[in-house]
């Protein structure tokens, strides 16, 4: 139909320019609070060693953990639950969105996004833990941190990562027997098994985005 088309035509060239403003909104955010972090340092620690550079990585950090674990676990989630209920019958047709979950289970992937969150902060804030790998990885012979080696170990962690939800992917299944002996495809159970691997992926690609970011804090600033 022509007006579909047009309204399709208007919606893609919108695209760019509310990408642009979402990017200049997030370096304005991250600009302010690392100013603000700064400021508030400075007036009631005055004595704090913290450098500014390590408030640089605690504000990016944060920034990753609360908004891009639980962004990308949206994301991963949706995709993965359309892709594995669109090839199987254990949802009735038309349920492509996934179910909304209860209240115990909300609460409980809230915990787990929190949990996830805090892990991040505590294992990729502080830049001294990004000088210490650095040093293991120079005292083990695979040289100096660069790049490439930063780009391999996000690889290795996403695959192990990934390996380690495959089997505990089919554990679950294993231990998760119906009434007659056979696996159940109760649609609610599969969305909190694929919430849950998608979790894994999530929090490994995030903690990889820290990486990124400390990494490029040592190496320019």
């Amino acid at each position: 139909m022509p007006g579909k088309s047009v309204f399709s035509e208007r919606r893609t060239a919108r695209s760019p320019f509310l990408g642009m403003l979402l990017a200049l909104g997030a370096i304005a955010l991250v600009l302010g609070a690392f100013l603000g972090t700064l400021i508030l340092i400075n007036r009631f620690w005055p004595e704090s060693a913290i450098t500014a550079e390590e408030v640089l990585n605690y504000v990016l950090v944060a920034g990753i953990a609360g908004v891009g674990l639980p962004w990308l676990q949206y994301r991963s989630f949706r995709h993965q639950h359309g892709l594995y209920f669109g090839a199987s019958d254990a949802q009735p047709a038309g349920q492509a969105t996934p179910i909304r979950p209860t209240l115990t289970v909300s609460a409980a992937r809230l915990a787990w996004l929190l949990a996830g969150a805090a892990l991040l902060v505590l294992a990729f804030g502080p830049l001294s833990h990004l000088d210490r790998l650095g040093g293991w990885l120079q005292d083990s012979g695979l040289g100096p941190l660069s790049l490439r080696l930063v780009e391999w170990l996000i690889v290795l962690g996403l695959a192990g990562c990934f390996l380690l939800a495959g089997g505990l992917s089919a554990l679950y299944q294993r231990l998760r027997p119906s009434k007659h002996g056979q696996l159940t495809g109760d649609p609610q159970q599969e969305n909190q098994r694929i919430w849950l691997i998608c979790l894994t992926g999530s929090l490994a690609l995030s903690g990889g985005l820290c990486l990124v970011a400390g990494f490029l804090i040592r190496r320019f600033l």
